[in-house]
């Protein structure tokens, strides 16, 4: 079975959102059914395709920070809440 590495993958960009457009607007990713919270993350990515989430995670790791990974928010264990100073890569679009 072949495998892809990430190195052999060339970064997209993607859409994002940050700084308080986080928390003005899409507070609903800052949380799930754990009903846990967190105030704000740095950044939001919101990838469509494999190089996307490539290039956010590079971005997000180039700055030292943590990844949550969001799907639907439908867990209750609080894996899709974010922590302040990381960024949440959304699945949605994909």
């Amino acid at each position: 079975m072949n495998r892809i590495r990430i190195e052999d993958i060339e970064p997209e960009q993607c859409s994002v959102v940050k700084g308080e457009c986080v928390a003005e607007s899409y507070d609903s990713y800052l949380s799930d059914e754990s009903k846990m919270e967190c105030e704000t993350v740095s950044a939001i990515y919101f990838p469509e395709s494999t190089s996307q989430v490539v290039g956010a995670v590079k971005a997000i790791r180039g700055r030292g920070e943590r990844i949550v990974v969001s799907g639907s928010r439908t867990g209750v264990v609080g894996g899709a809440v974010g922590v302040e100073g990381a960024s949440i890569i959304s699945l949605e679009r994909m």
